[in-house]
Parts: C-alpha cells; structure tokens; sequence
C-alpha cells in the first residue's frame, strides 16, 4: 500500500544550514506513505575553515543551528582537525595567515608565514578536499598537502568562483624587488610544482607609466564573479582600491602586464578586505503542518547582489554598487488550488448490504492525500484509515465490517480539495 514518486516529481525540503529551503527532482521512481522518510541529497553546503597553534581545522555544519557541543547531542557539532600544525617544516615559527577554497569546495589553499625570519618568507600549501566526508569523519584526520615556497609574505589568496584556476596572490612586503601581485591560470594543475605563478607588471593606462612602486604593499584582492565575463579584478593597496578588466594580463616575457585604474570616491587609506555578495536568490513562502498545527515561514530574496564590499584602515567600510545584477524577483511557494464540483472523487461500496467485508471504489481527478472515515448514525466516528498520497485514478480499499453492528453507517472519503460520503449497510 502507498502512493509512488516518479522521475520527474519536484519537491520542497529544508536544508540543516539555517533551514533553507530547496528544490529537490527526483530521478527515481519510489513507493512512500506516511511513514517513509526518504534520503535526499543537500545542495546548500558552509564550511568554516580556521587554523590555530595545533592545527587547521573544518566546521561542517557551522550553520545548522539545532547541532549542539554536547556529548550525546542528537546532531553533534562537527569539528575535523584536518592538519596537524607541528608538521611545519619550521614550527614554532611558521604560522597560518590566510585560507581560500574553489567554489566547488574542492580544494583549499592556506598561507603561512616564518615569523622572525631574516626576510620575509611565506608557504603557499594546497589541499585535496575531493574525496573527504568531514561531516561523518573523526575528530581527525590527516590530510596531506603540497606545498611551495615564496620570498615575500602572502596577504591574501584569491580564486576565480568561475575558474579556480584563476589564482590572485597578494603580497605586503615593504622594498620587495619583485612585484607585489602575482596571478597564475593553472592553479589546480598536478603536481602542484607545475602551476606557474607570474609576476604581474602593473601599468596606468591613463598615464602610461607604472603605478604601482615595488616597495608599494597590495593587501588583498577579490576576483568579480557576478556581472562581467570572469577577468575584472579588484585589489586594496596602501593608497585605495585600483581595477582592471583583464587581471589576467597580456605575456610580457615571463610576466604579464596588467593595467589598473583606480578608483574614484575611496580616499588614500590602506584597504585590507574586498568581499562581493555573490548569491542571488529568489523569495520562498510555505506552510508547514505539523499534526494539527500550521507554521508559516518565509526568505526573502537576495539584496543587492553582485555588491562589493571594501575594509578600510580607519575609514570603515565602503559599498561598490557598480557590478550589481538585478535582483531574483521570482517567488517560490504552493499557489491556491481553484477547487471545482467536477474535482469531486466519486465513492462506492460492494458489496452493500455487507456481512464480512465490503470494498471501497474511488475515483481521484487528480494526486490528492486520501483519508477514508465509517461513521455510525449517531456521527460517531468508528473507524479510520490515512491513505497517504496517491496518484488521480482509481483506487480501491477493502475493509472488514464483522466488528461493526448491524445497521446503517456513513462512508467517507477525505482528499486535500473536498470530501464525499456514501451508505453502506451491514447485515
């Protein structure tokens, strides 16, 4: 007995991270009723990726807000040391500065830097995240890296949401002979000593000249991924934000030449953060019912998406609304069903009059929930069945009436639109 889902039926879940809510299609076909807990894939996925003295470490499920620390907690907290710290090559001294993952989650990249080093070193490690199940692994694990090394300390790490390829590293050294951003188009290339880190030559279009000194630290960096085709870029230097359209650059020997504008309306103050609001998501409105009880919930659409963000060194924050999209306006909900007399499900019994058992003919127009009901002359109810769902069609249900009196009884059927009812006698 059940109701089936085919290929094809869509349905409304709700995520562990914050609740949200998503639309799953299911490939196959499944027989359920109102018992059947069905296991379904979660699209919506944070991660919170942090180091400390003893290691790197991931939170699975920062956002699902019903997971508890506690011992025996029915969703327990998950919390994976992934790296153990003492596996430096130069601890005490070498400490973590800066994390970036693909988009797909697939790879992360962390920074570290040689503290009290005679020149300023840092190590650029890359991790294979592809294969690993954090949420139902150990408290730890090891996960081995590769790693590469740099002359100047590395201020921020920046991939293509796009591509993560496309790299952007960042370095702050003071009266580096080098230059201060370096871009690499290969970077999930195996082994990691084949990606290629090219030193950018920083040109001002305008005036012709380069703009950017080599002892001019560049702090961070944010690769648009909202509104253009994949190559704009923004950095925050000592003195502002630049951009260009081309981060990417034209070959210049063994470096690539990359022109910057800067940007107007930000003053000349350190900025060490840019961040871009890159969800655009639709509104959702559902009912959920719980027993007898109705609950309402609502997301509302994504603001301003596309939106940057910059941090600046004691000027606050600044909003660039240049690369903003328009907003998702659609809304995602259960609209109301306009019931009509012909969406009415016919019902009969037979045999009727009835001794032993009697069988129950109905007819949906359509999908429907389906509860059958026997009620005796007083409107007492004697008896009732829940159907689940089942699909438009006939259907039929044989139920035993050798434990009712003899007499005249009401049948009724029950569908999420409207209701009938016919007499059955019981002899």
């Amino acid at each position: 007995e059940g109701s089936w889902i085919v290929p094809g039926d869509t349905v409304l879940a709700n995520s562990p991270t914050m609740g949200y809510p998503f639309i799953y299609v299911f490939n196959d076909s499944v027989q359920f009723n109102q018992d059947t807990a069905i296991r379904i894939q979660n699209p919506i996925q944070s991660r919170l990726f942090f180091g400390t003295s003893q290691g790197m470490y991931v939170c699975s499920n920062i956002n699902d807000y019903v997971a508890s620390p506690l011992l025996g907690s029915l969703t327990p907290i998950s919390m994976v040391k992934f790296y153990e710290t003492t596996k430096f090559a130069n601890i005490p001294t070498e400490k973590i500065h800066c994390f970036a993952v693909t988009d797909d989650g697939k790879t992360l990249f962390a920074s570290t830097d040689k503290i009290d080093a005679v020149s300023d070193t840092s190590f650029l490690y890359r991790f294979d995240l592809s294969n690993i199940d954090f949420l139902n692994s150990p408290n730890a694990i090891t996960v081995v890296p590769e790693v590469m090394l740099f002359n100047r300390q590395i201020t921020s790490i920046n991939i293509d949401k796009q591509n993560g390829n496309n790299v952007i590293l960042t370095f702050g050294t003071y009266l580096s002979a080098q230059s201060n951003i370096q871009v690499s188009s290969n970077a999930l290339a195996t082994p990691f000593s084949s990606v290629v880190f090219k030193e950018t030559i920083n040109r001002d279009p305008i005036n012709d000249e380069d703009f950017l000194p080599n002892n001019k630290p560049v702090f961070c960096a944010l690769i648009e991924s909202m509104k253009n085709n994949g190559t704009v870029a923004y950095i925050g230097a000592e003195d502002g934000i630049y951009k260009t359209d081309n981060f990417l650059g034209t070959a210049s020997g063994s470096k690539v030449e990359v022109e910057w504008i800067k940007m107007t309306g930000i003053p000349n103050v350190p900025v060490f953060q840019i961040t871009q609001q890159t969800m655009n998501l639709p509104s959702y409105e559902f009912h959920t019912y719980v027993g007898q009880n109705t609950f309402f919930t609502s997301f509302a659409n994504t603001k301003l998406p596309g939106a940057i963000y910059a941090a600046t060194h004691g000027k606050g924050l600044f909003a660039f609304l240049g690369d903003t999209v328009a907003e998702n306006t659609n809304l995602i909900g259960i609209k109301d069903n306009i019931v009509t007399i012909n969406e009415k499900p016919s019902l009969k019994a037979y045999p009727n009059p009835a001794s032993s058992t009697t069988t129950l003919e109905y007819n949906l127009s359509k999908a429907s929930d389906v509860t059958l009901q026997v009620y005796d002359m007083n409107s007492r109810l004697v008896s009732s069945l829940n159907k689940g769902r089942q699909s438009a069609g006939v259907h039929s249900q044989e139920i035993n009436v050798q434990n009712l009196n003899r007499g005249i009884y009401m049948v009724r059927i029950i569908t999420n639109n409207s209701t009938s009812t016919t007499k059955l006698i019981v002899k």
